[in-house]
């Protein structure tokens, strides 16, 4: 991991590629229920589009396909659970907080996907929402899904 600033309350790195893999292995192993919302930040706004926190299931990178996979939603039977994909992911930035981290990722076709992660206690410091229809955000996973 490579320091990129650090400020008082957060704490803000590159990961270097070869860590990517480890990094994403160890939120896994330390999720304690965290909740996530994954957004697309690109040049055009994306006008009434906004992120749902959703409990964080798995995420991981695959060096083989070179994609990120982030799994998120409710459990059977409660509902299904939502897959995002980053394809070709080419930079990762890192900003925690004492609350949650905010993963940035540049992918080669010039997308920023933000990954927002915070405890259950901290969900409310996520800007997005945490009530949602299972059907809306599915609609809106066929527009996010990459």
């Amino acid at each position: 991991m490579v320091p990129a600033q650090a400020m008082s309350d957060a704490q803000a790195f590159q990961l270097d590629a070869q860590d990517w893999r480890g990094y994403f292995e160890a939120m896994a192993v330390d999720h304690e229920g965290l909740k996530a919302c994954v957004t697309l930040v690109s040049e055009r706004p994306q006008d009434g589009e906004d992120a749902v926190a959703w409990t964080l299931y798995a995420i991981s990178y695959d060096q083989h396909a070179d994609e990120i996979e982030i799994h998120v939603g409710h459990p059977a039977p409660r509902g299904p659970i939502l897959r995002y994909f980053v394809s070709a992911p080419r930079a990762i930035h890192v900003q925690e907080r004492a609350g949650g981290k905010v993963i940035a990722v540049h992918d080669m076709s010039g997308v920023r996907t933000l990954i927002q992660v915070a405890h259950p206690r901290e969900s409310g410091a996520l800007p997005c929402r945490s009530r949602r229809s299972v059907s809306s955000a599915r609609s809106e996973l066929g527009r996010q899904r990459r």
